[in-house]
């Protein structure tokens, strides 16, 4: 599935959620005008649970009708949800946002200085590895083209 796919299959299940959530509303009234005490009760669960404005929404009712219920019930809601107070407290500031950046843009410019000595003395090594074993090589040529007095100083 491509994420067009998928971002249509979560909206359609939100919508017959929200389908299913008003139709529970309606199911309990009895059919007359009045809405009955457990469609208040219901709807000011609801609001309690997720805020006047998108209780007004997901039952298609007048924000002032439910604001009206709670003030009859006495019961009081939150400006904002629980989530939203906690998704602020989690948030981060720009100031705290920009030290973090830094931070790591410093960490990213250590680790590729470091990478880049790495290389080069890997690089470095490779290089005197071979060099050795050039002269490793010629040790026998060099050890029969050289004199007596110099192989009895050095051997």
């Amino acid at each position: 599935m491509s994420k067009l796919e998928i971002r249509e299959l979560i909206r359609a299940s939100i919508v017959e959620e929200e389908l299913n959530k008003r139709e529970e509303f309606r199911t309990l009234g009895s059919g007359k005008k009045r809405y009955t005490e457990e469609q208040k009760e219901y709807a000011i669960n609801k609001a309690q649970e997720i805020g006047v404005r998108a209780t007004a929404r997901l039952l298609q009712l007048p924000r002032k009708t439910i604001q009206r219920w709670l003030r009859a019930k006495g019961a009081r809601v939150k400006r904002c949800p629980d989530w939203v107070y906690d998704w602020a407290y989690w948030r981060i500031t720009q100031d705290e946002y920009d030290k973090k950046a830094r931070e790591l843009k410093e960490k990213q410019y250590k680790l590729t200085e470091k990478l880049k000595s790495l290389t080069e003395g890997d690089e470095n090594y490779s290089m005197t590895l071979i060099s050795l074993l050039n002269i490793c090589s010629k040790a026998p040529k060099l050890f029969e083209s050289s004199k007596v007095e110099q192989k009895k100083t050095t051997y």
